[in-house]
């Protein structure tokens, strides 16, 4: 193998991985636009959703963005343009269409028929520039009537050394509507040169129509016209007035640049505040041009969540961006459950037999006072056994409810940490008592108990997941602690037996609840 066919075998292998790695770019890109554009349908965006689905057809063509984007256009009401991509989508992806999925289109598309017409537009001029609406249709003769919405459409019709034809063509829905374009003879024109500064190629728009690419040469009607030069990806020339003279050469010059997109962005709630790439741009609704291609609109208002925005803004068709912010849920009922361990100053020894183990069960309703700042009031009881049977059986058991609230600070959107710090009023009672064997004979003392009323002190953490923005469901951990009073067993049977007499002891106590819980956001 010689040099030479050695570099050209590298040069291959490089050329096929740029290609292979640009693919692969693409495509991600285009994922993410697509994902953008679903979030988007879901808020019912119609005019940010199919610049997204336009955009990630661009960038990797599929039939989920083509369909997606008809239906956007269907949403909007522009049921020609709907139709115009349903038909591409056929075209291009028929043979990887489910039957199911191609009968859902066709069904679709019957429907939207109800709301379009046509209008054949003819004329005796070969290739004269159909306009209709603005949008350049095609030159005559055209292979089919151009297909347009129910209503009102301005015609217009041009061609170099021609009288420009125009008229207004009322269609209805399914009817056809045909306009003859009679282009008289001018007598009195002028020449026309264009060109691009810097002398690249674009295509040459005169009064709206395409004429050629720079470049161009050609006669117009004397009197004044407008010029423009559009490219690929946005970049162009905007339209400029020059006056085409009787008998004369005008040469018109034009710099092509990358032009600006016409963006309206109309916030829900009207008030709220609007970033374009991380720059504040208006507090309520903003209109105004942005450069072409992809940008980030960040939305906020108080007590809303906010919204990240992917749009994408080009000189050919002006973008209407409407976000809706969800409010944030304010109040909010909350369950809690579990089991408790702990300890009640209780002098009976050890645990035993699952013993020393509780259930605790809580009840919030709770409001949001700043974004993550919250207050709650609660309710709730727990029941606590202890056992232990050396060296004879002792028993005790503590039941209480409580009433109090709290102060909770919150942390994290998806999966929340919440603290929180709790007071309470405890109420409740113990009960203690001891029975054993004595000379053959079972003696007891007790059951004794008490009644109490504390105060508690109730800090807590939970770690939760949200599920939607209205639920989360959470795993709490909390120390309760509060003061019992003295108990002693008393003397029932045998009180010369020797058998201890387990007690309650004065003074702090706590319970460690563990609890799993559900909060709903109202």
């Amino acid at each position: 193998m010689t040099l030479s066919s050695l570099l050209r075998g590298l040069c291959v292998l490089l050329l096929v991985s740029l290609c292979s790695r640009a693919y692969a770019d693409a495509r991600s890109e285009a994922a993410e636009h697509f994902r953008v554009g679903v979030e988007l349908v879901d808020r019912h965006r119609w005019d940010s959703a199919l610049a997204e689905f336009r955009r990630s057809n661009e960038l990797f063509a599929t039939s989920g963005a083509l369909e997606n984007a008809a239906v956007c256009l269907r949403e909007l009401g522009r049921f020609d343009e709907a139709l115009d991509a349903y038909d591409e989508l056929v075209t291009r992806f028929s043979a990887t269409m489910t039957q199911a999925n191609r009968a859902a289109v066709d069904a679709d598309a019957r429907r939207i028929e109800q709301h379009v017409g046509a209008i054949a537009v003819t004329s005796p001029i070969v290739g004269a520039e159909v306009v209709v609406d603005g949008r350049a249709r095609g030159r005559t003769p055209l292979a089919k009537p151009v297909r347009v919405t129910a209503g009102a459409h301005t015609v217009r019709v041009v061609a170099a050394g021609r009288a420009p034809f125009e008229a207004q063509a009322h269609v209805s829905p399914k009817d056809s509507v045909s306009v003859v374009a009679e282009l008289g003879a001018v007598a009195r024109v002028g020449e026309v040169r264009v060109v691009e500064s810097s002398g690249r190629v674009f295509e040459v728009l005169v009064d709206g129509g395409s004429v050629g690419v720079t470049p161009w040469h050609g006669t117009l009607v004397v009197g004044e016209h407008t010029f423009a030069l559009r490219g690929e990806n946005d970049f162009g020339a905007e339209p400029v007035t020059r006056t085409a003279l009787y008998d004369e050469t005008a040469t018109v010059t034009l710099g092509a640049h990358l032009l600006p997109g016409i963006v309206r962005i109309e916030p829900d709630p009207a008030q709220a505040t609007i970033l374009i790439d991380g720059t504040r741009v208006s507090r309520g609704a903003w209109t105004g041009s942005i450069a072409s291609g992809d940008h980030t609109v960040d939305v906020s208002a108080p007590w809303a969540e906010p919204l990240a925005l992917r749009i994408h803004a080009s000189s050919e068709h002006p973008l209407a961006v409407r976000p809706s912010l969800e409010r944030i849920r304010r109040f909010y009922a909350e369950l809690d459950g579990g089991i408790l361990f702990g300890d009640t100053r209780q002098g009976i020894g050890g645990c035993e037999d699952a013993s020393c183990v509780g259930n605790p069960g809580f009840a919030h309703v709770g409001y949001m006072v700043a974004r993550h700042f919250g207050v709650d009031a609660f309710i709730g009881g727990l029941a606590f056994n202890r056992r232990t049977s050396v060296p004879v059986l002792m028993q005790s058991s503590v039941s209480a409810s409580f009433i109090g609230a709290e102060v909770a600070y919150e942390m994290f959107e998806r999966t929340p940490l919440l603290l929180r710090l709790g007071f309470a009023v405890t109420s409740g009672n113990t009960f203690v008592s001891s029975s054993g064997v004595v000379n053959g004979a079972e003696v007891t003392r007790g059951p004794n108990g008490g009644n109490f009323i504390s105060g508690s002190v109730i800090p807590e953490v939970r770690f939760g997941y949200r599920i939607t923005r209205a639920v989360v469901i959470d795993l709490g951990v909390s120390v309760m602690f509060f003061v019992l009073p003295s108990i002693v067993a008393g003397a029932n049977d045998h009180p010369e037996s020797g058998l201890p007499l387990p007690t309650v002891s004065p003074g702090l106590a706590f319970v460690v609840p563990i609890t799993l819980g559900f909060r709903l956001f109202l």
